[in-house]
């Protein structure tokens, strides 16, 4: 069996110690490979970004701030890390909101630790599934999230801050209705004092931009999502808006 590779970081939240020891070990004994725990559960974000890690291990009970919360927080930042999120139980809508926050596998108490270690060989083996390169991608909508560029086609689409962190959120979770409060508060964020209508107008500068045929939709009651004619088709029981 290959190691995995030795350039690899791996960041280890797990408040357990035994387990955290014994994925410490298998980590770095068998595998060469650089781990770190966090020394404050309390900055958890901020570690992540400063230790920079391929590889996330993640108990989501761990920590001040709600798991699946954090999660979304590091995909809507551009993080392309892997992500394994831990649960304390086996919870069918628990795992279902950690995948859907960006966590890429979910294991729940007890597990094999030798399937999970198994599992970091396979992702490490492989290119992140957001892109190494810093790249969204969506239809013929291209984001390069280091450059601050949009591409729709061969057109480059001139975007301000905000339009471009709007668009972001709809490239992260496309074909995903997305509702007000949740785009509100990763573009503007809760301490906004503006007009609440901000959205309506920041998504109308989209569409200008981006032209037609339009790839954001809105939901009439729920909220706007991302979504390519083709797709729109095959999802003809769902009604939009323009």
């Amino acid at each position: 069996m290959n190691p995995i590779t030795k350039d690899k970081k791996i960041l280890i939240i797990e408040d357990e110690e035994p387990l955290r020891k014994l994925l410490q070990m298998e980590l770095v004994t068998h595998n060469g490979v650089q781990t770190e725990v966090p020394t404050d559960f309390n900055d958890l974000l901020g570690q992540i970004q400063r230790f920079n890690p391929d590889l996330i291990i993640y108990n989501l009970n761990v920590g001040s701030e709600n798991g699946v919360s954090l999660c979304e927080k590091l995909r809507f930042q551009g993080n392309d890390a892997w992500i394994i999120t831990i649960g304390s139980k086996h919870n069918i809508n628990e795992k279902i909101q950690a995948l859907e926050s960006g966590s890429d596998d979910h294991y729940a108490k007890p597990f094999s630790s030798e399937e999970l270690i198994a599992k970091i060989r396979a992702m490490l083996r492989r290119s992140s599934p957001t892109n190494r390169e810093g790249v969204l991608e969506y239809s013929n909508l291209r984001m390069d999230l280091i450059n601050r560029t949009v591409w729709r086609g061969n057109r480059q689409i001139d975007l301000r801050s905000k339009e471009f962190d709007l668009l972001k959120v709809f490239l992260l979770k496309p074909e995903e209705v997305l509702n007000r409060e949740f785009i509100f508060d990763q573009v503007w964020g809760s301490n906004f004092l503006g007009d609440s209508n901000v959205i309506e107008v920041y998504v109308r500068y989209l569409r200008a931009k981006l032209q037609k045929p339009s790839l954001i939709k809105t939901r009439r009651g729920n909220g706007y999502i991302l979504i390519s004619d083709e797709s729109q088709i095959n999802k003809a029981s769902t009604n939009f808006e323009l």
